[in-house]
């Protein structure tokens, strides 16, 4: 082999390689997390989704089972502010515990906004998502929307009190998403968060006592299995 093809074959080899060793983006530690938190890894998590995947899963001391994407309104249970009309997807599971199973119902409903632009009425929709969890090992509630037609944010209500749940979109390196990859739990400062990439991870505050983990781990899990409508099965 001619001492050009081997230079030219060299080149390829490094261009692949780097190729191989891209990892994918990532979400920040929130830096109200970074010294004091506990990260909490979601294990045996499958990539598949729809009627016929087992989509359960461990986060950490938690389990996330009997996932079921054929819930809706009719199935029984409920999901805060939202009526029966309204759901466009709905999912439930069971979420469990050291200290017992909740049940889980969430679903998605269509908000659309109308603005004007140079004359023109513009009408976009986005999707609100709530959860509500509730049993022996958690009891909690979500409704996260685009209330202002930008950021995703909303309530959350927990045994421990209330927080304000908003959209992470920005990536370790700087750039911006035009969705969601995680999402921030606030009180005065971050007490836990979540990042969306599979398998998914969680951050909580060592300072949250053990009924407020267990209550915004569960939404957390709500959050993960949520699949926008138009990619829902």
């Amino acid at each position: 082999m001619c001492a050009a093809m081997k230079k030219q074959l060299g080149i390829l080899v490094l261009i692949m390689a780097s190729g191989f060793a891209c990892t994918p983006l990532r979400m920040c530690v929130p830096a109200d997390l970074a010294q004091e938190s506990d990260l909490i890894q979601v294990s045996e998590r499958s990539r598949m989704t729809g009627a016929l995947a087992n989509e359960s899963f461990k986060m950490g001391p938690y389990e996330i089972a009997n996932v079921d994407r054929k819930w809706n309104s009719s199935s029984g249970g409920s999901i805060p502010n939202f009526s029966a009309n309204e759901a466009k997807t709905g999912y439930a599971f069971t979420f469990k515990t050291p200290q017992g199973e909740a049940k889980v119902q969430c679903g998605s409903k269509a908000n659309q906004h109308n603005t004007s632009v140079m004359g023109f009425s513009i009408t976009t929709s986005q999707d609100d998502i709530g959860c509500a969890c509730e049993g022996a090992g958690a009891s909690s509630e979500i409704q996260i929307g685009s209330g202002n037609g930008d950021t995703y944010q909303g309530q959350v209500s927990t045994r421990g009190g209330n927080f304000t749940a908003v959209a992470v979109t920005r990536f370790s390196n700087g750039s911006k998403s035009s969705t969601p990859i995680g999402y921030e739990f606030r009180a005065q400062n971050v007490v836990a968060a979540v990042e969306l990439a599979h398998p998914g991870q969680l951050w909580m505050a060592k300072s949250l006592d053990e009924p407020t983990r267990a209550d915004l781990a569960c939404m957390t899990a709500g959050l993960l299995l949520y699949i926008p409508p138009k990619q829902d099965h």
